[in-house]
């Protein structure tokens, strides 16, 4: 009981924390549950559905209040999910160990940049909607070689492409259900599922996710975001470090 109670909570904190920021909270709900003393691959499998659930909630609200431009995220969506297998593969037969400590490195670049750089509060720049389709073949790609979610790569991608910090979130939070859920389900098959924690979690991360959501678009500016966006990716940035290393 207690493992079910502080799972709960502590998924409903990091969870309102990251859907501020557009994001699941798997990168700190992992290694948190495996500290709790839940399953590495179980701890692996929660943490992808509760991301699925806490961006989906996100994504619906934002839904509600008409701010999803599907004719820019449907084919970033199709591509990445199309090209994820693809990478997976490539995984398990080549040396992605450079790659991976390569991208760790682009992460606290990518980070640094968002926060060092000033944009007029009237800028939002150019979104070039003809692009998403091949950067969502690259996206799904590596996302599927690196094995992480697509967010850490969606998150800079948009930036580059001069989306604000407030689009990307609301951006994000449409992307990353779908490889998560594909994810989840490629673990449900292989482990036992103890049902009792995924409910209770997954109730903690819908909940996470409709507060953080209402703390974004009532509390929060764009640099406010833009911060929450930069400990993302340096949070990932760590965690892939620490995988790196430990092997």
């Amino acid at each position: 009981m207690t493992l079910y109670v502080a799972s709960f909570f502590v998924t409903l904190f990091f969870s309102a924390l990251f859907a501020t920021g557009g994001m699941g909270s798997s990168v700190v709900l992992i290694p948190i549950l495996g500290f709790l003393g839940v399953d590495f691959n179980l701890a692996k499998a929660v943490g992808l559905f509760i991301n699925t659930m806490t961006t989906s909630t996100a994504s619906f609200l934002n839904w509600r209040r008409q701010l999803l431009d599907f004719s820019t995220i449907t084919p970033f969506v199709i591509a990445s999910v199309c090209c994820a297998p693809i990478g997976t593969y490539c995984a398990s037969i080549w040396d992605v160990h450079y790659v991976k400590l390569f991208f760790v490195i682009f992460l606290f670049f990518s980070a640094a940049r968002m926060f060092f750089r000033r944009r007029p509060a009237h800028e939002e720049g150019v979104k070039c909607k003809w692009a998403m389709f091949p950067l969502g073949l690259g996206v799904g790609f590596l996302a599927g070689l690196l094995g992480i979610g697509g967010g850490a790569l969606i998150i800079p991608t948009l930036f580059a492409m001069g989306f604000s910090p407030r689009q990307i979130a609301i951006n994000a939070s449409f992307m990353i259900p779908f490889s998560t859920m594909s994810a989840f389900l490629s673990y449900a098959g292989l482990i036992t599922i103890d049902w009792t924690l995924l409910g209770v979690t997954t109730i903690g991360g819908m909940s996470g996710g409709f507060i953080g959501n209402r703390i974004m678009h009532a509390k929060l500016q764009n640099a406010d975001i833009k911060n929450v966006l930069c400990l993302v990716l340096c949070l990932v940035g760590f965690k892939m470090l620490y995988d790196i290393l430990a092997v």
